[in-house]
C-alpha cells in the first residue's frame, strides 16, 4: 500500500517540482515525503522580504521555518489537510500518507500542494504572518 501511495505521489509531483526551476526539492518513498526549499530559492527570499536574519535572531534556518510555516498554513486553510515541518538540518514540509489512503487522496493532496506551491511566495508569507500575529484562535463549545 506505501509503495502505490509513493508512486502515485511522486508520478504527479515530480513535474510540479521541476516547473519551479529549483525554488524546491522532494524526498522520500511511500507514504512520507519531504518537500525542502532550496538555498538559492531561501536566498532570493531573504531579498524579497528583507533581511530574514535580523528579524530571526540569528537563526539561520529562520527563511526554511518561514516558508515552510506558510506552505503548512496555506495547505490546511485552503485545502484542510495537516502537514508539519520535520525539524532537522534543513526543515522540510512533510506530506505523511496513512496507509489506509486512497489513491483519489493522494491525487488530492498532490494537487492542492500543486496549487498552494503556485501561489506566488510573498502572498503565502504575508497569510501565515497575519494569521500568526492575530494569536491562536480560541473555540468554543458550541463551534
Amino acid at each position: 500500500k506505501s509503495a502505490a501511495i509513493g508512486k502515485t505521489f511522486e508520478e504527479y509531483m515530480r513535474p510540479v517540482i521541476e516547473r519551479l526551476n529549483g525554488r524546491f526539492s522532494l524526498q522520500g518513498s511511500g507514504a512520507l515525503w519531504g518537500l525542502t526549499p532550496s538555498p538559492s530559492f531561501l536566498s532570493s527570499l531573504a531579498q524579497l522580504t528583507g533581511d530574514l536574519a535580523n528579524l530571526s535572531g540569528g537563526d539561520k534556518r529562520f527563511g526554511a521555518k518561514v516558508m515552510g510555516g506558510a506552505l503548512v498554513n496555506a495547505l490546511f486553510d485552503r485545502h484542510g489537510i495537516l502537514s508539519y515541518i520535520g525539524f532537522n538540518r534543513t526543515n522540510p514540509l512533510i506530506i505523511s500518507f496513512p496507509l489506509v489512503t486512497d489513491q483519489e487522496d493522494v491525487l488530492y493532496a498532490a494537487k492542492a500542494l500543486e496549487e498552494v506551491l503556485e501561489v506566488p511566495t510573498i502572498k503565502l508569507i504575508l497569510d501565515f504572518v497575519v494569521k500568526r500575529s492575530r494569536g491562536p484562535k480560541a473555540i468554543s463549545a458550541s463551534e
